[in-house]
Order: C-alpha cells, then sequence, then structure tokens
C-alpha cells in the first residue's frame, strides 16, 4: 500500500514480491503499473463520516452481534463468502483482538449482513461490508449505527465503488479521494 502520492512505481516494487498473485493499493490513485505488467482490479474512493453519537441505543442493533467465536466466524465467512469469496481468509485469531469487531447481522439463527470494523488510533476503519440476499436490502444504515456503539465517538473511514459507495454516501460518508488497486496480470479477481 502506498502512503505518500509521490510513490515511485520501480521502488515499490524492489519492496514487494511482484509475482503473480500480487496486488498494490495506490492509495492516491497515482501510479502506473500498467507498463509493468499489472491491471487494474478496481477503483474506489476513500470515505469518511465524522464521529457522532448513535441514534439508538446499543440495544437496538442488538440484530448485529459481535462474532466472538470460531463457528460463529465460519459462518460469518460462509455468508460473506456467498458470492464467490475465498474461504479461510478470516483467520481465527482476529477474534482475539480487541480492536477489531467483525459484526454479523443475524435473523432467523443466520448471519444475512456483515461488517469488519478496525480501530487505528482516533477513526475505525470499516471493510467487508455485505448482504447474503437483495431483500435484506442495505446493510449501511444499520451497521454504521453498530460499529458506532462499539466505538462510540470515533469517525469511520473506509473505502468503496459504484452501489456501496452512494450507499455509504447515503449514511453521512463523503468521499475524500481516489484510490486504486492494481494486480499482477496473472493474478485472481478477488478483492485483497
Amino acid at each position: 500500500m502506498t502512503l505518500q502520492p509521490e510513490a515511485n512505481a520501480e521502488t515499490i516494487l524492489a519492496r514487494v514480491d511482484a509475482a503473480s498473485g500480487c496486488t498494490i493499493k495506490d492509495s492516491f490513485s497515482s501510479l502506473d503499473l500498467s507498463r509493468l505488467g499489472f491491471r487494474v482490479l478496481f477503483d474506489a474512493e476513500w470515505i469518511s463520516r465524522p464521529a457522532r453519537k448513535p441514534r439508538t441505543p446499543a440495544t437496538r442493533t442488538s440484530r448485529w452481534v459481535r462474532v466472538a467465536t470460531l463457528p460463529a466466524l465460519a459462518q460469518w465467512e460462509d455468508a460473506w463468502g456467498a458470492d464467490g469469496g475465498a474461504p479461510g481468509l478470516f483467520r481465527p485469531d482476529l477474534l482475539a483482538d480487541e480492536s477489531i469487531v467483525i459484526l454479523g447481522h443475524v435473523k432467523a439463527d443466520r448471519i444475512v449482513a456483515g461488517a469488519i470494523a478496525n480501530l487505528a488510533d482516533d477513526v475505525v476503519g470499516v471493510s467487508n461490508v455485505f448482504t447474503t440476499t437483495a431483500q435484506e436490502g442495505d446493510p449501511w444504515a444499520s451497521c454504521v449505527e453498530a460499529i458506532a456503539a462499539h466505538f462510540p465517538g470515533r469517525a469511520i473511514v473506509g473505502y468503496e465503488s459504484g452501489p456501496t459507495l452512494v450507499a455509504a454516501h447515503r449514511c453521512g460518508f463523503r468521499s475524500v479521494g481516489p484510490l486504486r488497486v492494481w494486480a499482477n496480470e496473472n493474478a485472481s479477481h478477488g478483492e485483497p
């Protein structure tokens, strides 16, 4: 992942294993790695939502529960991967890390939506927001409330594109800059 907009492609690739499967998160969408055998995996926008008090008490977000056991993590990952995600990506030690909260929206004893929140300094990162069916609707509004209940008084940041970016904007996020993820031409098509 680049940390400066003036990052140099050759310098970055000299520091990583750029073989098949390598992905580079160009945090400022400022690199051209196409001449070096990479393709754009996806473009997105960094998003930020200022700290707010949760609109509802934590008990009202109870359909969003913290995933805390190995069987629950397996169920969460199955729901997350329903559209072709790689199994075994989310390691069990994530459950013991207090700075990471894996959230599942439970309905009829199964996870129908989910997200991951991770505490970093004074903000909370949100990623892997998903829903398993269109009938469940947009998970963003209730997910953000659940994150705010777990980490009150913190701004929430992440990156999104397409319809999920639109959904995030509806929940008070604003775009703050471009992002591009590059993949080695022989890389798989999943998100890093």
